[in-house]
Formats: structure tokens, C-alpha cells, sequence
């Protein structure tokens, strides 16, 4: 059985993901450059490093190409 993530998001984290998650509401998960945009980053890579940190802390992952965020953490499998 998984356990889950015991770190929650960084502030900067807990925005990416509630705008990710507003946008994959109505209907695809947001492009970095879309996610970058929508709060203010100069970069999409800045978008694409704050979703490998929801990544690493379980609220988000790459799903055929586009990253699916979700409001709580996945159980870890390791």
C-alpha cells in the first residue's frame, strides 16, 4: 500500500495548481506556456520546474504529453 506525500506544496506550488486545476476543469490540462501566462511567469519553463515540483510531491503528473494535476496528493508507490 502507497503512502502518501508528506510534503504539501510551496506557496508558488499551491498556485501553479489551483490555476492548473481551474483550467483542467473545463476540459484539457493547461501548455506551460498557457500555465506561465495565467500567473504572470516571463518563462514556460519556469511553469514546467514549479509542475515538476507538484510532480515530485504527487499532484501532478505527464499523462499523454500534457501534465494532469489533482487537488490531493497520489499515494506514493515507492
Amino acid at each position: 500500500m502507497g503512502r502518501l506525500r508528506s510534503k504539501p506544496p510551496t506557496a508558488k506550488q499551491q498556485r501553479a495548481l489551483n490555476v492548473a486545476l481551474e483550467v483542467q476543469q473545463r476540459g484539457v490540462p493547461p501548455t506551460m506556456a498557457e500555465l506561465a501566462g495565467l500567473l504572470g511567469l516571463g518563462n514556460p519553463a519556469s511553469a514546467q520546474s514549479l509542475m515538476y515540483g507538484l510532480e515530485r510531491r504527487g499532484y501532478a503528473q505527464i499523462i499523454a504529453g500534457r501534465w494532469v494535476v489533482r487537488a490531493t496528493p497520489e499515494a506514493d508507490r515507492g
